[in-house]
């Protein structure tokens, strides 16, 4: 049953029309984690199990701890190109049963 208490590492790499959305000292790249759940639970935070925010300079939220199982993530960002400068938003289900390491998973994002 998927939750904390686990030892896969979520990388988690939001991405808009294909191109990686960086962290800003202005708007954090930012993941929101619902626990087995399969479809979108909704845009407030405070409908998810865990919410963490990305590093400055970097193109990823890394979430440790998890437990196999289903998951639905959310992501926010900024894309900062001459192009968008929009914020975006976006989310996937993901599903996996590896009970340890590292999982890198694209989110896409839309304005």
């Amino acid at each position: 049953m998927a939750g904390s208490g686990g030892d896969v590492t979520l990388v988690l790499k939001p991405q808009h029309h294909a191109k990686a959305i960086v962290s800003s000292s202005n708007y954090r790249d930012t993941a929101y984690i619902k626990f087995n759940k399969t479809d979108f639970p909704g845009p407030s935070p405070v409908l998810y199990d865990i919410v963490a925010v990305g590093n400055v300079n970097e193109d990823f939220v890394r979430v440790s701890g998890l437990k196999c199982g289903q998951y639905y993530i959310m992501m926010t960002g900024f894309d900062t190109s001459a192009v968008w400068n929009i914020r975006v938003i976006g989310g996937i289900p993901i599903d996996f049963s590896e009970q340890s390491g590292e999982k890198v998973v694209v989110v896409p994002v839309n304005e």
